[in-house]
Parts: C-alpha cells; sequence; structure tokens
C-alpha cells in the first residue's frame, strides 16, 4: 500500500538501526547490492525467517495512518539496485514515525518551555531557526530595520534552548512576537559570528532564515561577515593585531572572500563602514572603560574619516542603472514635512537605510558587470610537450646561500588588486614586474628554474614571486633584456655562481623604487622565454595574470643573473648553429669550446675552463632546449647538440614532467596561498630619514669623513644616499672567533708623524743647562723645575717631543712630571707620556687638536727632548647651557689648525681625559699628577705569584690575601660530580663533533672549599686504611667512604679521595674543606635548587694555591645571597654525607660584618616560600643571580630616564630592577612595540614617533631651532606632532640618563677618502642618538648595539661615536659582553658604550656570573694592546642557566596555539623560573607561531631528547626509506641545504630542538627552522617556541607584556635587551652613584 503523504509542517524521524539506515549506508554508484547485505539487514532478515509463512513482504507491510515508508523514488536517485527481501519491522525505530511540530501562543510560553536546566536556566538567551521578521502587516523587512522602525517589526520562528540539540522536540513555533528592539553581533564563537536579535522580554540567536526569508537577511550576513573579518584582524586574543593597518584588513576580507559581491575588498569595507563602525561602537560600549576599544586603534580611526564622507557612486551613471541621489545635499533646500520631531528623525534614519541599501545594490551591479566583461590579452595555444626538470645538487653552487624574502611595507595581495574570476589562461591580461623577487612556500628565495619553463607544464613546487606591477606598454622587445653587449649599452655587473658560472650580467636593480602598485603574487605556473633581435623576455603566469620580468630586486638580482645568462647562451648557441651549413656539423664538444674561447666582458662568458663551461650548460640545459624546441627551424631542433645535451642531462638525474594538454578556465579561488600574506612588512627596511643633529655632532661627523686632499668638496654630494646594510644580529660567531679589530686604517697622518720622527732622530744633541735652583733633594737626586737646551727652555708640566728610539714609527709626545740630576751628574728627565688620537682606539676618527693623558710613565735623558710642543690642559664646566659657547671654541680651534696645517705650522693642542687601553676607557684623570715628583714607572697592576704569609696564617696570591677560615673558589674540574651523566644516542654526524650547537656539556661552575691549612707541608689527614694502601691525598672523616663505589673509582686510577685529581699540582698546598653544590649531586637537585644554595662536607681534601680562582662568603640559610660587598655569597642550607646521599643540618657559620644587623628569621621565610609554591609564585632577585632594588625617587639616587629606540622596554627594566633608573621617557618609531613599552610603564611618558621629529621638536620647544639640523620631513612632522606629545618631550635638565639601540646603519667601505662619504653618513641613526646626549647633557649615557658593531665598517662607526661623546667632554668606556653569562639560557654578545659626565664615576664591568661556553670577545687596540671587558676565565661562580630551567613549568601547547591567557599548570621549580615568575599568577603570551604542513612534518621527524639532531636527520629518514622523499608533493628534505652544506658549516642547527641541559640560540625576531637561528623547536613538543619560551630566554619576567599578533610579539623580543643583562649593568651605575654620593657626604662633613 502507498504511503500517506506526509504532513505539513511535519518531518520524518530515521530510527539508527532501521532498514533505512542499512539503505543509506549501501553500495557504490550502480552496484547491485542486497539489503541483507549489511549486518543490521540480515539480523532482520533471520528474524524474518522465523515468522510464519504468511508474514507480509518488506514491500507489503501494512502501515499505520501516522507510518511512511520510503519507495523506490530515492532508490532511483541515487542509482542503486536493490532486491526486496521479506522483512519484519518489529521495532519502532524500524519505522519512520512523523512528528507534529508544537506551538506556543507567546512568547513568554515559548521561553519557559524552551529553558534550560541548570546555571544558564534564568538567561533570556535562546537559538532562534526559520525566523524572519516583517512588519505588523506581514511585509518582511531586514532585521537591522529596527534602528528607524522601532516597535514596528516582529519576530516569527522556532525558539531553541540555548544550548543542546535542536529538533522538534526542544524547538517551540512562535508566529509574531515581539516588537523587536535591538540587534547586536557576538564575536564570542573564534569560528564564525552570530546575529542576536532581541525584544523586551528575551535575545535571539539567529540560526537559520526561513526560505523566503533569505535573500532578505542575507545583506546583513554579508555585512556581519565583514564585521567578523575585521573584529579577527584587530584582536590580539585571536591572534591579530591592534596596530593593523586598513591595507592589511582589506586583504584579510578579500582572502576571505567575503566581500564578492562588491567590485573590490575595499569598496566592500567603505561601502559597509557605518554599519561595522556601529557595531564596534556598541562592542566598546559593553566592555568597560579599562577594556580594548576597537574604535580607538588606527584602523577605527582611519576607516571612521573615510567613512565620513565616502559615498559609492560606481559606474551608474555611464551604465544607465540605478541614480542614487545626494539627499544630504538636497537637504537644505527640501522641506521637512511630518508631525513631531521624533517622526521626522525616523523618517531620516529610513531615508539614510535606503541610501545605504541603493549603493550596495549599485556596487553589486558593478560587480557583475567588471566580472562579466573581464579578459583579453593574445590567445595561442601550445601543444604536449615534455619539461625536463633540473637536478637541484647540480645548479645549487650557481646560486647564493639561501635567505628569507623580506615582505615590503604596502604589499598587497595580488588577489585584492585583480579580484577572483573565472579566466581563460590564454585570455590572461599582461603587466610588467619590477624589482622583484622568487621565493618558495617558506619564504626563502629560489632560483625560477625549478619551475617548468615553457607553457602549459603541470608545476611540482609551489614558488611565489613579489614585486611592483605595472601595465606592460607596447614597447614590446625593445624593454627586455639585451642580448649582447651592444644592446645593453655597455653596462655590466657581475652576477653568477662560485663555481665558475660567473661573468657579466646586464641584471641589476634600480637605486629607487619604480612607480607602481608593489604586489605578492599567487602560485606562478609556469614561466616563459621569447626573444627577438637583440633583446629577450621573461614572462610568469600566475592564475591571474601573466608578467614581464624587468629589473629584479637587488637582493634578487644573483638569483636572476644565472637564468638570464643561461637564456642569452641558448640565443648565441642558435646564432652559431645558423651560421654554419648544417646545423649538425656542429657538435656539443665544438659549441662548449667556442663557449669557453670567448672574452670575460662578453655577457654570455662563463669560464675559460671547457669543463666548467659544460658543467654549466648542461646543469641549466632545460632552459637551452627550451629555446630550441620553440624554433622554427627543424634542423636545429634535430642537431647533434641537442641530442647529446639530452643525453648529458639524463646523467644528471634530470627528471620529466609533462605538459597537462589544453589548459582549463579556472576560478581564481580568493585564498593566496603565498607565504607573505601573514607576514609584516619589514619596518627596518621603511624609507630612511635624514637624520636629526645638532651642529656640534653634524660637525665633528663631517669633519671625520670630510674628502681628503686633491678631492673637491662638492663631490660629495654626488653619490646616492645611504643605504641600509642588513646586518646579521642574530648569528653566532664561531667558537674560535672572538676577536675585532676596533682600529679604522691609518690615513696619511702617519706618514707626516714617521717623517717628524726621523727628523727628531737626526736633530742634534745639546748642552742642557738648569735653570734656577734646587727645588729639592731624594735620594742623593737634585730635582729642578726648568732647564734650557740649547734655545729650547722647559719646564714641569710642559709639553714635549721626545726623540724616537730606534723602531719607533713616530716620535712620542709627553708632560714632564719631573726632571733631576743624579750623584753622578747625569741629567734626566721623566715624561708622562701623551697619546694622540689616532694612537688610541679612536684611529683616523680621532681629532688632530686632542690628546690624551696615559699611565705610561718613560725616564729619558734630559737631551732626548727634542722639541716643545703647544699643548694645554681643557678644563670646562659641564653643563647643557655652555654647549653652544664650548661648539664655538672648538669650531674656531679646528679652524686654526686647518691654516696651521695648510702653512706647514705646529697645531694646537689640548688634553682633557686619560686613555687607558687596557680598560678599554677614557676617563677623567687624577685631581693631582704630582708633578714634580718623581713616579714609581709600574703597570698599576697587582704583582703575578704567591707568597705563603709567616706561621701559615694564609697566602697571597696575584695580590690579594687569604687567611686560614677563608671560603674560596676552586677549579671547576677539582672535584667529581656524583651522578654519571647519560649517555646519549647522537646522530651519526654528530659523533666526532666535541659539541653540538647551544651545548653545556662538561661546563661546571667553580668549586668551593674552605681553607683549613696553609703550608708545603700541608695535607689532609688520611685514615688507616687510605695510609696503608698509598691512595691519594685527600682523606674524609668519613670511615665508610673508603669502600664506597667513589673510592672505588679512585684506586683504579681515577680520582683521589673527595674528588681531588690524583697528582695535584706543584706549588704550594693547601687543605680545604669541601662544599657540594646542587649540580654535583644531580641534575634534579640542580634543578630544584637556588644558584647561591650550597652544602657542606666533612670532606678534607688538599689542593695547590694554584687551583685558587678567587675569594667568596659562605652565609647562614636566611641571610641575603649574590654579589654583596665585593663577593659572591652563598647560603649553606644544609650538611650533605656523600654515601647514601642523605642531607643533615647545616653547621654554623660566621655571619660577615656587613650582615650582622641582619635579623634572618627563617621560620618567615620557609613560610612565605611554601605560600609562594602553593600559588606558583616565587621570590624576584637573588634566586636567579641577580639582586633586586626597588627604584626609588625619595632616596635622590635613581637617574630619570630617557630610553630612545626603547622596544618593549628591556632594557629599561633591567636598569630599574638594579634600583638605578627610573623610567620617566621613552621613544619608540613601531606601533606595537610603544604601546607594550607603556602598558609595562604606566607612569612614563611614551612617545611613538620618529626620533629625528621629536629632537627637532624639542630643540623648537626649548628655542634651540638655530641650533638644530633637520630635514624638511623632519620638520614637516613637528608642525603636524599631537598636542599631548610635544607636551610631554622633557627639557634639558630634566634627563638624567639616555639609553638605547639604535639601528647600524651600513657605510660600505667608508673612510675619509671615499667620495661622497657624507651624503651616506647623514642618514645614520647613531648621529641622530649622540644628537640627543649633546642637547640633554645627561650625567650618564649608554649605547647598546651588536656585538660587531665595534668593526663594522672598519670600525669607523664605533670610533665615531667615541670621538664625539669625547667631543661633548664625557668619560666613555667600551665593551662586548654575552647575555648568557649574566643569567639567561642564551648566547647574545653585544656591544656597550657608557658614558659619564666630568666628575661622575665611570661604571665598572659587571663580574662574570655564570660559566658559559662562548668565549669572550678580545678588541685588538692599536699598540698590540688586546681587551676584554670581562676575563676570560674557565669556570664562573655560577652554573649555566639551561633551557629546561627557563622553560620547564611551562604548560605543553600545540603547533599554532593562540590562546593569550592561560593558567600555570606547575609551580616554579628553578630559581629562575621563580625569578621570571615572581607574582605572576596568570600565564600569558604562550602563543606559537603556526608552521604549514611541510614543516610540521618535518619537525615531527625530528627525535626528541637527541641533543644536536637537526635537518640531517631527514636525510638519513629518506636515505633509510625512498618512498618518504616526498611529503605531498614537497621534498621532505629542503633542496638547498645538502647542496650548499659544505660552504656554510653543515647548515647546523636548522630544523634542530633545544637541549634541555643546553641554551637557546640567540634570540631572533623571526623564529623559524629555516632561518639565520634554526634551532627553534621545543625539545619535547612538535612546535616553534613560543613567545614566552622566546621571553624567557631574554630574561623577561612574565608580567612583561608584549603587544599585537604573534609576529610582533617576536620581533619586541628578539630586538630587545635580556633584563638579566641590563640589571648587570644597572647594578655597577648604582654602585657608582652610591660610591658618589658617600664620597660628599664625607667632603660635605670635612667641610
Amino acid at each position: 500500500m502507498a504511503p500517506k503523504a506526509k504532513p505539513q509542517g511535519a518531518y520524518v524521524e530515521v530510527g539508527a538501526g532501521g532498514p533505512l539506515s542499512a539503505i543509506m549506508a549501501g553500495g557504490k554508484k550502480g552496484a547491485k547490492r542486497d539489503a541483507g547485505d549489511k549486518p543490521a539487514a540480515k539480523e532482520a532478515a533471520k528474524k524474518a525467517k522465523k515468522e510464519p509463512e504468511n508474514a507480509s513482504p518488506a514491500g507489503d507491510v501494512e502501515m499505520k495512518d501516522d507510518e511512511v515508508v520510503v519507495g523506490s523514488g530515492r532508490q532511483a536517485a541515487q542509482n542503486i539496485s536493490f532486491k526486496d527481501k521479506r522483512v519484519k519491522l518489529e521495532s519502532k525505530d524500524d519505522r519512520l514515525v512523523i512528528k507534529e511540530e508544537q506551538k506556543c501562543e507567546s512568547e513568554k510560553e515559548a521561553l519557559t518551555e524552551t529553558a534550560a536546566s541548570g546555571g544558564s536556566a534564568g538567561s533570556k538567551l535562546r537559538r532562534l531557526g526559520d525566523f524572519s521578521v516583517c512588519t505588523e502587516a506581514g511585509i518582511p523587512e531586514p532585521v537591522e530595520g529596527v534602528e528607524y522602525a522601532q516597535g514596528d517589526l516582529f519576530l516569527s520562528g522556532v525558539v531553541y534552548p540555548r544550548e543542546g540539540a535542536t529538533n522538534k522536540e526542544t524547538g517551540r513555533r512562535c508566529e509574531r512576537f515581539g516588537p523587536l528592539t535591538a540587534f547586536n553581533l557576538d564575536f564570542s564563537d573564534k569560528k564564525s559570528v552570530q546575529v542576536v536579535a532581541s525584544t523586551a522580554d528575551g535575545q535571539y540567536m539567529l540560526t537559520r532564515p526561513a526560505t523566503a526569508y533569505k535573500k532578505v537577511y542575507s545583506p546583513l550576513a554579508e555585512k556581519a561577515a565583514i564585521c567578523f573579518e575585521v573584529h579577527h584582524a584587530l584582536n590580539s586574543q585571536v591572534g591579530g593585531s591592534a596596530f593593523v593597518s586598513q591595507e592589511e584588513v582589506v586583504a584579510r576580507l578579500a582572502r576571505a572572500k567575503v566581500c564578492k559581491g562588491y567590485p573590490s575588498a575595499r569598496e566592500g569595507l567603505l561601502i559597509n563602514a557605518r554599519f561595522v563602525l556601529s557595531q564596534f561602537e556598541k562592542l566598546d560600549a559593553a566592555s568597560g572603560h579599562k577594556a580594548f576599544k576597537f574604535l580607538e586603534t588606527d584602523f577605527g580611526q582611519s576607516l571612521a574619516k573615510e567613512a565620513k564622507d565616502y559615498k559609492y557612486i560606481g559606474s551608474q551613471l555611464q551604465a544607465g542603472g540605478i541614480v542614487i541621489r545626494d539627499m544630504e545635499a538636497e537637504g537644505a533646500a527640501a522641506p521637512v514635512v511630518g508631525k513631531g520631531k521624533g517622526k521626522i528623525g525616523e523618517v531620516d534614519r529610513q531615508m539614510e537605510a535606503d541610501m545605504e541599501l541603493a549603493r550596495q545594490l549599485q556596487a553589486n551591479l558593478d560587480a557583475e558587470t567588471h566580472n562579466a566583461g573581464r579578459g583579453g590579452g593574445n590567445k595561442g595555444g601550445k601543444g604536449r610537450q615534455v619539461y625536463v626538470r633540473v637536478s637541484l645538487s647540480e645548479i645549487a653552487d650557481d646560486y647564493p646561500a639561501p635567505e628569507p624574502y623580506h615582505k615590503e611595507e604596502g604589499e598587497t595581495d595580488e588577489i585584492v588588486a585583480f579580484g577572483d574570476d573565472e579566466i581563460d589562461p590564454d585570455y590572461l591580461p599582461r603587466y610588467q614586474l619590477t624589482n622583484f623577487a622568487i621565493y618558495n612556500s617558506e619564504g626563502l628565495l629560489v632560483p625560477i628554474e625549478l619551475l617548468p619553463s615553457g607553457r602549459g607544464v603541470n608545476p611540482d613546487v609551489e614558488v611565489f614571486a613579489s614585486g611592483v606591477y605595472s601595465p606592460d606598454g607596447d614597447e614590446g622587445f625593445s624593454s627586455g633584456h639585451a642580448l649582447t653587449d651592444d644592446a645593453a649599452g655597455g653596462s655590466s655587473s657581475g652576477a653568477g655562481g662560485s663555481s665558475g658560472a660567473g661573468g657579466s650580467s646586464s641584471v641589476g636593480a634600480g637605486s629607487s623604487e619604480p612607480a607602481g602598485m608593489r604586489l605578492y603574487l599567487s602560485q606562478i605556473r609556469e614561466w616563459v622565454l621569447e626573444f627577438g633581435a637583440d633583446m629577450l623576455n621573461i614572462f610568469i603566469r600566475t592564475d591571474v595574470a601573466e608578467y614581464r620580468l624587468s629589473e629584479p630586486a637587488e637582493k634578487y638580482a644573483p638569483w636572476f643573473a644565472v637564468p638570464l645568462k643561461t637564456a642569452r647562451l641558448a640565443v648565441k648557441v642558435l646564432q652559431l648553429l645558423k651560421l654554419e651549413a648544417r646545423a649538425s656539423k656542429l657538435s656539443f664538444n665544438d659549441v662548449i669550446k667556442r663557449l669557453a674561447a670567448q672574452e670575460p666582458t662578453e655577457l654570455t662568458f662563463i669560464s675559460k675552463k671547457v669543463a666548467f663551461v659544460e658543467r654549466f650548460v648542461v646543469a641549466h640545459g632545460q632552459i637551452i632546449l627550451n629555446q630550441f624546441q620553440n624554433y622554427p627551424d627543424k634542423d636545429i631542433q634535430k642537431s647533434a647538440f641537442v641530442s647529446t645535451l639530452r643525453e648529458r642531462m639524463a646523467q644528471l638525474r634530470h627528471s620529466k614532467l609533462y605538459s597537462g594538454g589544453k589548459k582549463e578556465v579556472v576560478r581564481v579561488r580568493g585564498v593566496n596561498r603565498n607565504p607573505m600574506k601573514n607576514q609584516l612588512h619589514d619596518v627596518a627596511r621603511t624609507k630612511p630619514m635624514t637624520a636629526t643633529a645638532t651642529r656640534m655632532v653634524k660637525a665633528v661627523w663631517f669633519d671625520s669623513c670630510r674628502p681628503a686632499a686633491g678631492e673637491e668638496e662638492g663631490e660629495a654630494g654626488e653619490a646616492p644616499a645611504a643605504k641600509a646594510v642588513e646586518e646579521d644580529e642574530n648569528e653566532e660567531e664561531a667558537e674560535d672567533d672572538v676577536a675585532e679589530d676596533a682600529l679604522a686604517a691609518t690615513d696619511a697622518k702617519q706618514g707626516k708623524k714617521a717623517a717628524a720622527a726621523v727628523a727628531a732622530k737626526k736633530k742634534k744633541a745639546v748642552k742642557a743647562v738648569w735653570v734656577g735652583a734646587v727645588a729639592k733633594t731624594e735620594q742623593g737626586d737634585k730635582f729642578y723645575c726648568k732647564a734650557k737646551l740649547g734655545d729650547l727652555e722647559v719646564g714641569v708640566g710642559d709639553g714635549v717631543l721626545l726623540a724616537a728610539k730606534d723602531g719607533d714609527d713616530v716620535a712620542p709626545l709627553g708632560l714632564v712630571q719631573a726632571m733631576w740630576q743624579t750623584s753622578d751628574g747625569s741629567k734626566e728627565v721623566q715624561v708622562r707620556l701623551l697619546a694622540r688620537g689616532d694612537e688610541t682606539v679612536l684611529g683616523v676618527a680621532a681629532s688632530n687638536s686632542e690628546v690624551f693623558l696615559t699611565t705610561v710613565l718613560e725616564t729619558r735623558e734630559l737631551s732626548a727632548i727634542a722639541d716643545k710642543v703647544n699643548v694645554r690642559k681643557l678644563t670646562r664646566k659641564f653643563e647643557h647651557a655652555n654647549r653652544k659657547q664650548h661648539f664655538a671654541e672648538d669650531e674656531a680651534l679646528r679652524q686654526r689648525n686647518r691654516e696651521a696645517a695648510a702653512e706647514d705650522r705646529p697645531l694646537e693642542l689640548f688634553w682633557r681625559t686619560q686613555y687607558v687601553p687596557h680598560e678599554g676607557k677614557f676617563c677623567d684623570p687624577l685631581a693631582d699628577l704630582l708633578q714634580g715628583t718623581r713616579l714609581a714607572e709600574d703597570s698599576g697592576k697587582p704583582a703575578k705569584g704567591v707568597q705563603v704569609l709567616p706561621g701559615g696564617k694564609g697566602f697571597v696570591k696575584d695580590g690579594v690575601e687569604y687567611s686560614v677560615g677563608d671560603h674560596v673558589f676552586l677549579s671547576p674540574q677539582l672535584f667529581d660530580q656524583l651522578e654519571d651523566k647519560q649517555e646519549i644516542n647522537l646522530p651519526e654526524y654528530l659523533k666526532n663533533s666535541k659539541f653540538h650547537k647551544g651545548s653545556h656539556e662538561g661546563l661546571r661552575a667553580w668549586n668551593i672549599g674552605k681553607v683549613i691549612s696553609v703550608g708545603s707541608g700541608a695535607a689532609a689527614k688520611p685514615s688507616a686504611k687510605a695510609a696503608a694502601k698509598g691512595k691519594g691525598k685527600a682523606a674524609s672523616k668519613e670511615d665508610d667512604w673508603e669502600d664506597s663505589e667513589e673510592a672505588s673509582g679512585a684506586k683504579k686510577g681515577g680520582k683521589a679521595r673527595g674528588g681531588a685529581k690524583a697528582g695535584a699540582k706543584a706549588g704550594e698546598k693547601l687543605v680545604v674543606k669541601r662544599y657540594f653544590r646542587p649540580e654535583d649531586i644531580s641534575e634534579d637537585q640542580a634543578y630544584n635548587s637556588s644558584h647561591f644554595e650550597i652544602y657542606a662536607s666533612e670532606e678534607e681534601v688538599t689542593v695547590s694555591v694554584d687551583d685558587v680562582e678567587g675569594q667568596c662568603r659562605v652565609v647562614p640559610k636566611g641571610y641575603p645571597t649574590g654579589e654583596r660587598a665585593g663577593f659572591f655569597t652563598y647560603e649553606c642550607t644544609a650538611t650533605f654525607t656523600r654515601k647514601g646521599k642523605k642531607f643533615g643540618p647545616a653547621p654554623k657559620l660566621a655571619i660577615p660584618e656587613d650582615l650582622q644587623d641582619f635579623m634572618a628569621d627563617q621560620e618567615m621565610a620557609e613560610a612565605a616560600a611554601a605560600s609562594a609554591a602553593d600559588k606558583g609564585k616565587g621570590k624576584v632577585g637573588a634566586e636567579a643571580g641577580t639582586e633586586s632594588y626597588q627604584a626609588d625617587d625619595s632616596d635622590g639616587l635613581a637617574l630619570r630616564t630617557l630610553d630612545i629606540f626603547a622596544g618593549v622596554g628591556g632594557l629599561s627594566a633591567g636598569m630599574e630592577q638594579a634600583g638605578a633608573t627610573v623610567s620617566k621617557y621613552a621613544i619608540e618609531y613601531e606601533k606595537p612595540a610603544a604601546a607594550a613599552y607603556k602598558i609595562n610603564n604606566p607612569e612614563a611618558d611614551v612617545m611613538c614617533n620618529n626620533c629625528n621629529v621629536l629632537l627637532h621638536a624639542a630643540m623648537l620647544k626649548d628655542g634651540q631651532e638655530d641650533d638644530c639640523d633637520a630635514c624638511d620631513e623632519a620638520k614637516a612632522g613637528t608642525a603636524t606632532l599631537p598636542a599631548e606629545q610635544m607636551a610631554a618631550l622633557p627639557l634639558p635638565g630634566e634627563v638624567d640618563f639616555i639609553c638605547g639601540g639604535p639601528p647600524c646603519q651600513g657605510y660600505s667601505g667608508m673612510n675619509r677618502f671615499n667620495k661622497g662619504t657624507w651624503s651616506m653618513v647623514q642618514n645614520s641613526m647613531v648621529m641622530a642618538f649622540l644628537s640627543y646626549a649633546d642637547f640633554y647633557r645627561p650625567r650618564y649615557f649608554l649605547l647598546e648595539n651588536v656585538r660587531n658593531f665595534v668593526s663594522h665598517n672598519k670600525s669607523f662607526t664605533f670610533c665615531l661615536t667615541l670621538r664625539t661623546l669625547l667631543d661633548m667632554g664625557y668619560q666613555v668606556r667600551f665593551g662586548v659582553l654575552n647575555a648568557g653569562n649574566f643569567g639567561v639560557a642564551q648566547s647574545r654578545k653585544r656591544t656597550f658604550i657608557w658614558a659619564a659626565a666630568p666628575g661622575e664615576l665611570l661604571p665598572e664591568w659587571p663580574r662574570l656570573m655564570h660559566c658559559f661556553r662562548t668565549p669572550q670577545l678580545t678588541i685588538n687596540l692599536p699598540g698590540g694592546v688586546q681587551y676584554r671587558a670581562v676575563p676570560q676565565t674557565v669556570g664562573a661562580p655560577l652554573r649555566p642557566v639551561t633551557v629546561r630551567d627557563a622553560i620547564g613549568d611551562l604548560p605543553a601547547i600545540e603547533n599554532g596555539h593562540m590562546l593569550e591567557e592561560m593558567e600555570y599548570t606547575s609551580p616554579p621549580a628553578s630559581a629562575f623560573q621563580r625569578y621570571v615568575r615572581g607574582d605572576c599568577v596568570q600565564l600569558t603570551e604562550h602563543i606559537s607561531k603556526q608552521m604549514n604542513e611541510l614543516n610540521l612534518e618535518r619537525c615531527r621527524c625530528i627525535p626528541k631528547n637527541c641533543p644536536g639532531a637537526d635537518w640531517r636527520v631527514l636525510e638519513e629518514i629518506v636515505k633509510a626509506d625512498p618512498s618518504r622523499e616526498k611529503f605531498k608533493g614537497a621534498p621532505l628534505v629542503p633542496w638547498c641545504l645538502p647542496n650548499t652544506a659544505d660552504r656554510h658549516n653543515g647548515w647546523r642547527g636548522l630544523f634542530g630542538r633545544l637541549d634541555w641541559t643546553g641554551h637557546f640560540p640567540t634570540s631572533t625576531t623571526d623564529p623559524q627552522p629555516m632561518g639565520k637561528v634554526g634551532q627553534v623547536f621545543h625539545p619535547e613538543q612538535d612546535r616553534i617556541v613560543s613567545v614566552r619560551e622566546c621571553a624567557r630566554a631574554q630574561g623577561f619576567p612574565d608580567k612583561h607584556r608584549f603587544v599585537g599578533n604573534v609576529h610582533n610579539k617576536h620581533r619586541q623580543v628578539g630586538n630587545a635587551v635580556p633584563p638579566p643583562l641590563a640589571a648587570a649593568l644597572g647594578r655597577q651605575l648604582r654602585a657608582a652613584l652610591e660610591k658618589k654620593a658617600e664620597m660628599e657626604r664625607l667632603k660635605a662633613l670635612a667641610a
């Protein structure tokens, strides 16, 4: 019987196990299967067999009125043939039951019946499906109509509970309830936006519109989708950034395809701008006053400004479509009709809404018209062909090392620019692409050869491009690349690889950005070469357009030169074959020989060596073959050269790809897979502004860059502007590369001084006569104040020129210290030597007017004085108010000396500071030089050696006195460690390596012992058993130690008892009582203990005095630790017993004098520590090897600080943590970083602007614009400077300390002989930074930069920086420090330059704290002086901080994790974790960059807990299993790495994991596995290290916040100075301030 018709409003419920389920799970299309084939159906068939024979067949089951069967119509629609069987439907689940809808008469009834049980029972929020909105008359209206028709619109639909299933049982239909009062958008779901409509009684999430209402609702759905994408672009909680630009938002909209109904994504945004802004206004109002405000972002403000006057007109007038009247323009003239003010407002709002709807419809119409009319170009198809892809290993040598492409500012998605349409590839529009670069899906520059050369061949790799596009004109081949030197106009530049493929090429890059829009393209499908008589063109094709490649970007020029050279080579060979009577007459070898015979000046020259030429031709043969395939001469296509070339290419393992036949019309998808779409543009590559400088700084730099004699001054302005050098701030140097030459090249002055030295030697000696009476007599010598040598009269304190000794290049200068006559009648003089500027670290950057006092004293015969020198001591009052006067005086002196030099007259010289090269400083000289007194001529350094004090009470080593009872540091390998290191199976390629990258293997802190006795006969008391066996010199007071495994090991030739080395060093001996460090016991003990925690023992060890490294102190538990009173202070918390590894009570220890007043309350300390552990907190400070001061203005010591190039404030944070400074002002150009600085320093005035603009504004504010040299851009910036920034700018006298790290721009090959040097110098941010110091004249100044700032540009920038500070009158100190030595788990070397005003104390360098493998940087100074800021030692006071110490407590996350805030899942374990967590209870920024599938798979392949494993593991995997060579079509092993590894140290560390027991590599601004620092994978998780993990690698506390998306935050972390390193510097500054304050206090008391 036929089933009954389905009642209206009913639906069919299908049982899960019924026959319909079995049918719907049936076979494939066209298959004949029995219904009984499925298990459920088989069971039903079995039951049917047991029924009586008269049972009805399945097809004739008698149905009740409310039952229905599914007929054969559905079977036919599915093309499935079933054979009916007798099946009885017994259970209710076997039947299809029609359910009737339940209706409610009122909204309140529907709300009551759909109320959920539990916590949300009282909520008014429901879901509304099958909905519609209409007027009381039943006319459908849009939901947003409530804005102008409030009270007139009503809802209809099915009301569902807020959560749970949406079916007929849970839903209640309700008709025309309301009225609708408002609507808003809900963004709480991270995957989609929800429209919420409100009535007086409830709120409804609109889920699914009624069928008849879909067209009315769809415009709102489109608007909501736009709002959703904008919200995600701006909200950092979901990976966005508050600093995103309007262009980046438009690109996101285009990629998401939410504006496909508009002419462009930009038009879609602007047409709906008012709606978007109104929704975010609601969101901001509901978020509270402290929350993030969308409308206050740059995007929100710019959109509001643009939307205010925006009215879409489109092509309505030309197309004759809808005409939209400008009602606002007509509003003034039109009369208003209506009763009541409210009614008029409603009419206005409705009219405005109608106009917006009309504009939207017009835009939709324009978009349809635009898409329908798209097309153009020349049609032409190619047949099927073979493409022979090159073997990557064969071409790698011809290209540079792989490096990333950096996105430029303003790059736009190609799909955004041209839309996404159905396009026939034969009708693509054609454009020109200039300043281009080509790169792969990982963003690395790649050769275009990786792609098929020719049309119609399907690529097997993803390659992309960026460049400036412009319309391709009609020039044709006249604007292509030249084939010959004549066509090239004779201009060429070198290009090519390292294997002989070099030569010249016309490839170049323009010096300025060409006009046009900069795009990043979608995937390149193919590239084509076409050539004419004397020019050739290269084209690339995407799915959107075809581009003719013009000039490459400078960085990509070497990559483009190779295929261009090969293309020219192909044309050259064609010409050679064409000239022959028969093409086959010229063999392959003949062609190669002719190519090798070319001159080097030809564009097709490769090498003179035939083998090199052959290798190049075969390796790049596909490009050549492609030209031959398209050549119309069949004889040439089949020539011997072509056939032989194919054979040779096959031998090189080239592979074949085939064309895909006829090209199909493709729908250009709105998703561009280009890796640049999610990358920030390189902010550092923005166009530089000419530096703002004070007249004094500019004069110093200009004087140093003055053209040499013979050059015209005007030539300096003819060179191109300075260009930024991309300096690798993150690359770690080789372990033996630890020296930098810090002396700029010498100049012609050296020749003049050498000539003066020769003259001084040749000068005839004259008789010396004393002038005046004897001043005093000492040790039989008579001292005089004056003497006369011929006509020359000299006195004490005079400047003199001494006769040069043999071997001297120049005649020494000096000040007369004393003169005397000995008892035997000899006349002698003692001279304190003066160093000329170029004899110091300043080199050629030095002034020729200033000389420097030294610590070197030299005694010579009085007759050695060759001449007097015009030199004086310069004394000035150091105040900012006097700087103009001082500059005028200096300029006058420089001018006088220029004239004197031109006339070959002596120069006027002065001195004011003392140069101490072995300490790397220029400092204030002693107040009294004791002139007239003969001084001891020693180096000032303590005498080396060891001396035992009488009675064995102690000894003196290297000038330091040690007594019995003192605690001392001992050599790190002197004592044993109790835990054997676990052996790890290293990869084969690492087994011969001493260390892997980031390893701490073998590093140990100094051992600690207490001196028991001293003397050559000192020995520990051995036990009877030890004495009998004669083993070792150490003895333990534990009788059972002899039977331990450690003792057994010692007896077999290992270490002596107690861990002392067998066979101690020769020399004086002492007995010490050993202390155990936590790491001596086990790794876990070290991980869970303080760095300054040690344990006493009863083990006494005899050691050599040579093993003593220094003094330290040990105090009871609870007393302050760290570096105090000049000593490293440790706390002894227990006594450790070797056997059984047992801990007992700590011994009683003496309290140092400076801690006598400190009351240690151990119970309170332990209670606080336990409470902190429960809450995941820990104390800040000494736990991490640092001390904590609370910066306070009230003590008068903390300096008011201006931080320039502030970033997120790493330098400020460390300085403030040390109590040395208070952050008052900061300048930062990048908005996300400036916002982060403000969050972390809410009391500071943070100015987000160009430093050049702000310096000009500050000098204008102070009335000193006449002293400011600023460009027009800076002046224009000042004119538009916001009033609040102008008000916030400090004036001189309000800044005590300036710090910062200016970008180091390059002056390639710069020295005083280069033409155009000044035009390059003037853009230097270093010059601008120094100008801040000149203007404000703070008490202290600190410059931070990369380690090779010392040697950059032959040290010229570094030396010029020192010279400028010295000319201001500052004392200066320079050095290079490694952050790893000061408490962070990272290798990061940085250059620091301190400057202190005259009279201030120049801060010392911090003492080395943590041992670290990387050697200290040695700076080679003139005179053979080698200088290090901190000494090179084996060991240090503390062990190194490890990766586990830094991040071991952080919760596990996945690849691409973007949850901004998390809970800690465990308490802090290590000292470092307690330090960084402090009182922070919420974990933030533990977010990770999203890796693509390929890199994620590579990451999974890298073994965990295998230190040193890197990309070479991938090679081993492929070698063992060739089927894994490709992952989803892409090579598992990055093609460029194995082919270039020999030239790049094996690419050690790329795709590597961090080592739990090692350290991080240098922090980078963009961690990626193929970056310069490729060791970026978590030790145990398959992901890149998170932002918070990188922040901990830098030593940032967890409370320190960062702003923006994940890329912004990584950039902020990578650019920062590690706060622990800054704190180490800050503690030295604090010590100098305290010492100065104490000196002034004592001076006041004395007065």
